[in-house]
């Protein structure tokens, strides 16, 4: 099986490819098999550099979307009160990517909504 490279990634989030979430998921995936399996820390930077490339790729609601459905994968793969869940919500990188993109999102929305008043 071919791996997906980080450039058919950005390509796919840039194009709006339909299946960029879950392209971003095997990505996810091979990253942190790379690194070392099911350890925490790496599935924490791979859990990072994914969620940075759907933030880069200005899709703030996608970067929400992906977080949560990653969370609930590892809460359901590894349990609520494993180290590799708690190492992920409790990761600052992704709090503060989190709320960056909430709070974009939330602009994008309002713009949304004036630009429909104005029709």
């Amino acid at each position: 099986m071919a791996t997906i490279s980080k450039e058919d990634i950005i390509d796919a989030i840039d194009e709006l490819n339909e299946n960029r979430l879950d392209m971003l998921t095997e990505y996810w995936q091979f990253l942190i098999a790379e690194e070392g399996g099911t350890e925490a820390k790496p599935l924490v930077d791979a859990s990072v550099a994914c969620a940075n490339m759907l933030y880069s790729a200005k899709a703030y609601q996608d970067t929400l979307d992906w977080l949560d459905a990653i969370g609930l994968e590892i809460a359901k793969t590894y349990g609520e009160e494993s180290e590799q869940y708690v190492e992920f919500i409790e990761s600052d990188d992704l709090e503060n990517l989190r709320m960056n993109a909430l709070d974009k999102s939330s602009i994008e929305d309002d713009e949304d909504e004036d630009f429909g008043e104005d029709e």
